[in-house]
């Protein structure tokens, strides 16, 4: 239409240099009279009367084009559902929840839903989804219970089809950085095999940052059959690739690195266990012999040569390092006694400072014998451990060190899928409610599934988090009724 564009050279060059005559616009029938009259119209200015030729031609416009007809539609219907809806009290929690927006609630809701074999109301489907989107942590747990509907509309928004459950292999294929993650660590478990080959065909394609989250996902189930693979990576142009690289290798006992490692340690570390003079007692020895022969790269790779405590020797403090890196079976071997007589050893004979060390490497190497002895047998807190020890065992060592020790122990025991002991409860409460810049009600909203509901004897002080207790209390009524 020329006279919408010459509104719009009117608009460009301004109305002072080009005044708007909206009677000269068309001769069109039906438009004419009505651009004649704003013309006519001595209360209007040239900017206003610009304004409303303007108007009228857009409505124009738009009221003479016709809709895009589409033909082909492809439409279906959700599957029927096979599991039956939650009760009526169960929903009333859960619309609660949406007020909150409690995230701890809603995992506990939906562990009980599951639990029961019963799905979402159906009103509630898209909401569920909509939250499945922004919390990855709930993804496949929201997948349980919003059944075939919850299929059915995924499907329709691409939004929610992330919520959705693909093959690992369709989700290495085609899902984003962090569905390709998730479904690597999955493989990893499921078939270890497989998922080298996966990253080994990728490798080459794949950006740095994409890689370090990739073999952050590969550190699960690590063998020797790993080997050739990680080698080959261990001169990509990424520093922090190699520095992750150089990590998993550390954690495969027959990687040539760690073979490396203890060649230096046997005859550099010197245990035994002698009988004194009259034969009465015995004494333990543990002699680090100078100097330390290091390769030069191992410098290049993190190993410091230069003590920073008194603690240690330069030598000493380089074994120490090195300790670390060796699984810490080597000590059995070269000392030939036992993981609990080597701990209670070398605490008696003062050597206690060694621990954290040997921690380090029971965890790095997944010992479970060295990991359950240190916890139960050192008397110094190891912070190493804490994450390689079994949920019954956690709170046992909490018991003894939580006190003092808290900011070790919390980031450990949010992400529990448990609920705490009792005691355990209190302690947390108790350091979380005297600190409460630091924990504010968002950090309770959180962990509130974590909490027992046992802890309702002593909550009343908790006024702000008392009301999430109550809907947790209602939530368990609500699926047991």
């Amino acid at each position: 239409m020329n006279s919408w564009n010459q509104l719009l050279q009117n608009a460009l060059i301004g109305t002072e240099k080009k005044p708007p005559e909206p009677a000269s616009l068309t001769s069109d029938e039906d438009l004419s009279p009505v651009l004649q009259a704003i013309s006519a119209n001595p209360s209007l200015d040239a900017e206003e009367q610009l304004l409303q030729a303007s108007a009228l031609l857009f409505n124009y416009r738009q009221a003479g084009q016709t809709a895009l007809e589409v033909t082909e539609i492809e439409s279906s219907i959700a599957e029927p559902e096979t599991l039956p809806y939650c009760t009526a009290a169960s929903k009333d929690t859960l619309r609660e929840l949406f007020e909150y927006q409690a995230l701890g609630l809603f995992y506990y809701w939906i562990q009980l839903c599951a639990a029961k074999a019963r799905i979402a109301p159906p009103e509630m489907v898209p909401l569920l989804l909509q939250l499945a989107a922004k919390n990855q942590e709930l993804r496949d747990p929201i997948r349980v219970i919003t059944g075939k509907r919850g299929e059915w509309l995924a499907q329709l928004n691409p939004d929610w089809q992330e919520s959705t459950t693909l093959s690992l292999e369709d989700s290495w294929q085609q899902g984003s950085t962090n569905q390709r993650v998730a479904a690597l660590r999955q493989q990893r478990v499921e078939n270890p095999e497989s998922s080298r080959v996966w990253l080994t065909e990728s490798w080459s394609k794949e950006a740095a940052a994409v890689k370090q989250q990739l073999l952050e996902a590969f550190d699960t189930a690590l063998s020797h059959a790993d080997l050739p693979f990680l080698e080959s990576c261990q001169k990509d142009k990424s520093q922090k690739v190699q520095q992750q690289v150089l990590e998993l290798l550390r954690q495969i006992p027959e990687s040539a690195l760690v073979k490396a490692y203890e060649q230096v340690v046997r005859p550099s570390l010197v245990i035994r266990k002698e009988k004194t003079l009259l034969g009465l007692s015995s004494k333990f020895s543990w002699e680090v012999k100078s100097p330390v022969e290091i390769d030069p790269d191992w410098r290049k790779q993190g190993l410091a040569t230069v003590s920073n405590t008194k603690e240690f020797t330069d030598d000493e403090f380089i074994l120490f390092q090195l300790l670390q890196w060796v699984p810490p079976t080597l000590l059995n071997e070269v000392s030939g006694l036992g993981t609990i007589e080597i701990v209670q050893s070398m605490q008696k004979e003062k050597l206690k400072h060694w621990l954290p060390a040997i921690a380090a490497a029971a965890k790095r190497f997944r010992n479970q014998d060295w990991i359950l002895t240190l916890a139960e047998q050192a008397d110094l807190f190891l912070p190493d451990l804490l994450e390689a020890l079994p949920p019954a065992k956690q709170d046992a060592y909490a018991k003894t060190w939580f006190t003092g020790k808290e900011e070790f122990f919390l980031p450990v025991f949010v992400n529990r899928e448990t609920e705490w002991p009792v005691p355990l409860a209190r302690q947390i409460m108790n350091f979380t409610a005297a600190n409460p810049y630091q924990y504010t009600k968002s950090f309770y909203q959180q962990l509130m599934h974590l909490l027992p509901l046992e802890a309702a004897s002593w909550l009343d002080q908790f006024e702000e988090i008392q009301p999430l207790f109550d809907l947790k209390k209602r939530i368990q009524q609500s699926f047991n009724a």
